[in-house]
């Protein structure tokens, strides 16, 4: 649907409506990435999407910007506060954090995750050397690292974005931007950034469906691994059936950031860990996870109840 948008907008409107065959076309592209056996095999997919997605962020920070430092800017129109849209805001916000439940697979593919953190051989401040050096590992800093990057970037391409264009900003910012060969650019790159996340975000439920036992009994033949290949392009055309079949792709992905998203990155990890350290936790510790469960179980549930009506709204009146 993305590509869809981005495609009707950089043709004048002349190509639109083609959302299906677009995301046939994007599941031919990638099929052949989710073969990838190895998630280190990823690692240059996952590099040059990086630098993409980047190059996109700095294109939106550096237009946007320039419209919120100008007389154009719609500060007078920005609600701060309005309560009946937060149960979206929680789920979305979940969504940009659905990488999490891949981490420990980074960490098995890393070649020295309890090593230093990158920055203890800098002489930046002692007191940094010595919490990287006493409390992080490679692996932790990395993580860290990442989270706060990915949380920078989002507040400030939303925030920048909703007060450039006002309340009628585009869903996809990129729709927003002004018309030039930059923006056209970028808007390729966001493309290639979403065919290339893709294999990555599958990566995790592959490997759990290959590792489990009535996958291990399927019939499988000798000299080619028939079974492996098959089973990714069928989770690949899983994937596609529901993108076409959901009217309302973004309100599904809200439904699951609220839902999965909860589960993955709040309830369970908080569940796991107390059951894990019951014997050395102190009470503030054991309150403030009951505390973190309460709150993702408040906002989770409310925001997976109100995109589920939405979607089901969506799906009953297309």
């Amino acid at each position: 649907m993305q590509v869809d948008q981005i495609v009707c907008k950089f043709s004048n409107h002349q190509i639109c409506g083609h959302t299906t065959l677009y995301k046939l076309i994007c599941a031919v592209l990638v099929a052949p990435l989710c073969m990838l056996k190895h998630m280190k095999h990823l690692a240059y997919v996952s590099a040059l999407m990086l630098v993409a997605m980047f190059f996109t962020f700095g294109v939106i920070l550096y237009e946007t910007g320039a419209v919120v430092f100008s007389d154009q800017a719609h500060w007078e129109d920005i609600e701060m506060f309005n309560f009946i849209n937060y149960p979206f805001f929680f789920g979305i916000s979940l969504l940009n954090f659905e990488g999490n439940p891949t981490c420990l697979n980074v960490r098995s593919s890393m070649q020295d995750p309890d090593g230093p953190a990158p920055l203890c051989g800098l002489s930046m401040c002692n007191h940094l050397n010595n919490c990287l050096t006493n409390k992080w590992d490679r692996f932790t800093f990395a993580y860290n690292f990442s989270a706060v990057i990915v949380t920078l970037f989002g507040v400030a391409v939303g925030s920048f974005g909703l007060i450039a264009y006002g309340p009628d900003v585009s869903d996809i910012i990129l729709l927003s931007l002004p018309a030039s060969s930059l923006a056209t650019l970028t808007r390729t790159l966001y493309c290639l950034c979403l065919m290339g996340t893709f294999p990555i975000q599958m990566y995790m439920p592959i490997y759990i469906v290959e590792s489990s036992g009535w996958y291990q009994r399927l019939p499988n033949t000798k000299n080619c691994d028939l079974r492996y290949y098959i089973g990714r392009l069928m989770l690949v055309l899983f994937s596609v059936t529901l993108a076409i079949i959901i009217p309302k792709v973004g309100l599904f992905i809200n439904f699951n950031g609220a839902f999965c998203g909860t589960i993955l990155c709040v309830i369970a990890p908080v569940m796991i860990y107390s059951k894990t350290f019951k014997d050395t936790l102190t009470p503030l510790q054991t309150s403030l996870n009951y505390l973190l469960l309460l709150i993702g179980i408040l906002f989770g549930g409310t925001s997976a109840i109100a995109s589920f009506i939405s979607l089901l709204s969506a799906i009953l009146n297309p």
